[in-house]
């Protein structure tokens, strides 16, 4: 059994949303309309999973997230970090960003099946991240412009974004074209769609190890280190219009 805060400013979503959890074997053991609930439930409580909606009137779900990133850095013995599950009806390539970049543990949007939050619940719970199947599937046209032909596509990296590849002790790697083998590719397209290891080993006929070589691989080329970061990776140059060459 997870113990969980949820926030929406809606009440018949938030009360929606309880039942689900409560029937699921979840604690619920707040549920704030505004902002400024959540900041005072938070280390009162002290929840495993904090469940966030993104838009809430006054102090929106990403101030909420700094706030408390803010508070837990500067409690000594404090309750420590929230794992946090942002629950949004639609984001920017930015808002993910920062949303990734302040620590959100999962992105689910609203229009998701119940089953897919309650995966996402327990993927987060188990200490691992979660990016919602339809976001993947939105970042599909730059996975798929990575895939243009050759035995590798050359991915060009931008301006405010990773910068290429990270070497040694998380220094920019020179901004040249990032270059993803087709299998790599492929793998990316995969992890977009939602899959796990086991889903892609068996989708690919490899081994869930060789799997998981490749995507430390993807992840050193990129510059990122979880399957979110991947998501938004791909968002950010697919907005951008930053085909392969």
């Amino acid at each position: 059994m997870t113990s969980l805060v949820i926030a929406d400013d809606h009440p018949i979503v938030m009360e929606g949303l309880a039942a689900l959890l409560a029937g699921a074997g979840h604690d619920v053991l707040a549920q704030c309309a505004r902002g400024e609930e959540v900041l005072e439930a938070v280390p009162r409580l002290r929840p495993e999973i904090l469940l966030l909606d993104l838009h809430m009137p006054g102090m929106d779900g990403l101030a909420v997230l700094r706030r408390l990133n803010a508070e837990a850095q500067a409690a000594s013995g404090g309750y420590g970090r929230v794992r946090v599950v942002l629950l949004t009806s639609g984001l920017t390539e930015a808002q993910a960003a920062e949303a990734m970049r302040l620590g959100a543990d999962g992105l689910v949007l609203k229009e998701s099946a119940p089953q897919q939050l309650l995966e996402c619940l327990r993927q987060v719970a188990a200490g691992g991240q979660w990016v919602d199947r339809e976001i993947g599937r939105r970042a599909l046209a730059a996975a798929a412009a990575m895939a243009g032909g050759g035995a590798s596509s050359p991915v060009a990296s931008g301006p405010g974004t990773a910068s290429g590849r990270r070497g040694a002790g998380g220094q920019d790697a020179a901004p040249d074209a990032v270059r993803l083998t087709r299998r790599e590719q492929e793998i990316v397209g995969l992890v977009l769609q939602g899959l796990r290891n086991k889903q892609i080993a068996d989708r690919l006929q490899i081994t869930e190890g060789t799997v998981k070589i490749y995507l430390h691989a993807i992840y050193q080329k990129l510059g990122v280190t979880s399957r979110m970061e991947l998501a938004v990776w791909c968002r950010e140059r697919s907005a951008a219009g930053m085909a392969a060459v």
